[in-house]
């Protein structure tokens, strides 16, 4: 007959096999609470980065908007082509009256990187010249010069008025699954 003596030490098959079933349990539950947390974490990261690239490409095309007069902006399929008082370090130039002094064509235009500006010099002047050239004009001079504004832009939309234009802007990427974001704003035109 069997005994089992009071002052056994150890554990039977049964219970090191339950004890390691909840332990495994355990430790699948906390690896895909991990798991979730990183994903949530990543997709967070990514709309911050396409919101934020969205956001600025919106600005700089209204502030370069808010400061043209409307009948020297032309707008296009994608792109919009305007005239900058911004010289090539950013800073509004003016006449003594008060006026400003036009430094360049400016177009906003998408590329395969994103939000382009390209900006085509003509000598400072406070009178527009009468023709408004193309994105693609502007595009191509060999004297104009590029800056990639934002990157994951899609598409970038107007609907124009006589004195305001609202601006539309779709960044998104495909990095942590498909992730866009669409911002607007209007733009009243300098008189």
């Amino acid at each position: 007959m069997w005994r089992v003596s009071a002052e056994r030490r150890g554990a039977t098959l049964i219970e090191v096999l339950i004890g390691a079933t909840l332990f495994l349990f355990i430790l699948g539950t906390i690896y895909a609470s991990l798991a979730m947390g990183l994903d949530a974490y990543r997709r967070t990261e990514n709309f911050a980065a396409v919101q934020h690239q969205a956001m600025t490409g919106l600005r700089e095309v209204t502030e370069e908007l808010a400061s043209a007069p409307r009948a020297a902006v032309r707008f296009e399929t994608n792109a919009v082509v305007l005239p900058s008082a911004r010289d090539a370090s950013g800073t509004v130039r003016y006449d003594d009256s008060g006026r400003a002094l036009w430094q360049a064509w400016v177009a906003f235009h998408l590329t395969d990187q994103g939000l382009m500006r390209s900006r085509q010099a003509f000598s400072e002047t406070a009178e527009l010249p009468a023709l408004i050239p193309t994105s693609s004009q502007v595009q191509a001079d060999g004297n104009a010069t590029h800056k990639l504004v934002a990157t994951h832009v899609e598409s970038l939309g107007f609907l124009s008025g006589t004195s305001t234009a609202e601006v539309a802007l779709v960044a998104a990427n495909d990095l942590w699954g498909r992730t866009s974001v669409q911002v607007t704003d209007r733009v009243w035109f300098r008189k």
